[in-house]
């Protein structure tokens, strides 16, 4: 029998979610993945729930199930289902082009095309519509492999305030090969403005890589949304965190951008100003360095003047 809290409808859905990303993957990387995101949303009650067992039974019933094959739902969309699967008329002119977007990477699937149709008053933004409807989309799917309610009002209450609120947001984002990279570096440029504000400070644009301004949103997001700490910094020790994360930002265009999650525990542990020593190889991975003093001299830059603990183990 599994161990430890009751398995919840969000950690059954974060199961699917990590399944459906990644089919092939084994019960511990599954487990590793769900309680990541779990500590990203201050869910997890301890640091190692959910258990190993607890996702081999989630993932056998899921996977009983998806033996049976794809739904048609989730099948490309054409003109021609609309008469199996009804979309308003007048959004079909958006689902076509949004669809012509898809083309050359993920087809546009029916059960995309039907969120576009329910979505399509909510933005004129073409792009913003496609992506919320991908969002949508993957968390019905999400939650019917869990056999969960499909529950979506932490999307609604995002794209009610246009402030992206949601930590795997951005992984989600970097992720999908069909959003362009110049709608990919507006979004990220367009959080950090907001959290700069949310923050007090008023400062210059800065000019980064796309992956820089990855590393420099990520970075704000968990410092303002998650790191209370830092909500009782004076503004201008806030100023010289935000100098610091600018400065990796600019030097470090190296990080993978198919690591955004690596990226967050990382950041995680530095801001704490505490590492595990055998962590440094999974540093190493994520950072594209050779050695243990390069990733020393990229934590040094973020944790400017502040002593860095290294545990053994």
């Amino acid at each position: 029998m599994p161990k430890g809290p009751k398995i919840t409808a969000e950690v059954k859905r974060f199961i699917a979610e990590v399944n459906d990303e990644h089919p092939d993957w084994m019960a511990k990387e599954v487990k590793d993945e769900v309680q990541r995101r779990l500590r990203r949303l201050g869910h997890q009650p301890n640091p190692n729930w959910p258990g190993i067992s607890a996702i081999q039974i989630e993932l056998k019933r899921m996977r009983d199930d998806r033996g049976k094959g794809p739904l048609p739902i989730d099948s490309p969309w054409s003109i021609g289902r609309l008469a199996e699967y009804d979309i308003p008329s007048e959004a079909v002119s958006k689902v076509l082009e949004i669809q012509a977007i898809r083309a050359a990477h993920d087809p546009l699937t029916i059960r995309e095309a039907k969120w576009v149709g329910r979505l399509h008053t909510v933005t004129e933004n073409l792009m913003k519509l496609a992506i919320w409807a991908a969002l949508y989309a993957e968390r019905e799917k999400a939650c019917e492999l869990a056999n969960v309610e499909k529950d979506t009002s932490d999307l609604d209450s995002v794209m009610r305030s246009k402030l992206v609120t949601v930590i795997g947001y951005f992984p989600w984002l970097f992720g999908k090969t069909w959003v362009p990279d110049s709608y990919k570096k507006q979004a990220a440029e367009a959080q950090t403005l907001d959290y700069e504000k949310i923050w007090g400070l008023n400062l210059d644009r800065p000019k980064f890589t796309l992956n820089g301004w990855l590393v420099y949103s990520h970075m704000l997001q968990y410092a303002v949304l998650y790191d209370k700490e830092k909500e009782k910094l004076p503004k201008e020790s806030r100023e010289l965190f935000v100098a610091g994360g600018r400065q990796i930002a600019k030097n470090e265009g190296r990080l993978l951008v198919g690591a955004p999650g690596k990226y967050l525990d990382l950041l995680e542990c530095i801001t704490k100003g505490v590492i595990r020593e055998k962590s440094y190889s999974k540093l190493e991975d994520v950072f594209d360095v050779s050695s243990t003093k390069e990733v020393r001299e990229l934590i040094g830059k973020l944790l400017g003047s502040k002593a860095l603990t290294v545990r053994e183990g």
